[in-house]
C-alpha cells in the first residue's frame, strides 16, 4: 500500500515535472487506466483550484473599484457581481438592469447608471 502510493507520488511529480498528460503516458504503457484517471483528478482539481483562486482575486479587484463609486458599498459591489459578473456588464447596464440587484431601487439605479458612465469614459480615455 505505502509503495503503490509513493509510485503514484513520483509519477504525479513525473507529470507535473515534464507536463506530460495522462493520455500520453497511457499510451506509452507508463502507467495503468486506474493511475490515469487520478492524474486526470488531480490535473482537473489542480486547474479548478487555479481557477478558484484567480476568480476570487478578480472578485477582490472587481469589488474595490466598484466601491469607487459614490454609494456602492461591499454588499452592493458584492451584489452586482453576483448579477453581471464582470466590469464590462455592470457598468454597461441600463438602470432598469441594475434595478433588479437587491438593494438598488430606482433612484440609486439612475444615480448608478450615471457614475458608471463616468466610469466608462474615464477608462476609455486612459
Amino acid at each position: 500500500m505505502v509503495a503503490e502510493r509513493i509510485a503514484e507520488l513520483e509519477m504525479i511529480k513525473v507529470f507535473r515535472n515534464n507536463a506530460l498528460s495522462a493520455r500520453t503516458l497511457l499510451a506509452r504503457g507508463e502507467i495503468d487506466t486506474r493511475q490515469a484517471i487520478i492524474l486526470t483528478q488531480i490535473g482537473a482539481a489542480n486547474a479548478f483550484y487555479k481557477e478558484s483562486a484567480q476568480w476570487e482575486i478578480n472578485r477582490q479587484q472587481l469589488k474595490s473599484i466598484l466601491t469607487i463609486v459614490r454609494g456602492v458599498g461591499d454588499k452592493t459591489a458584492e451584489a452586482l457581481i453576483a448579477e453581471f459578473g464582470t466590469l464590462e456588464a455592470i457598468v454597461t447596464a441600463t438602470s432598469e438592469q441594475l434595478q433588479v440587484v437587491k438593494g438598488i431601487g430606482k433612484v440609486k439605479s439612475v444615480r448608478f447608471s450615471k457614475e458608471f458612465k463616468k466610469l466608462r469614459k474615464n477608462t476609455e480615455r486612459r
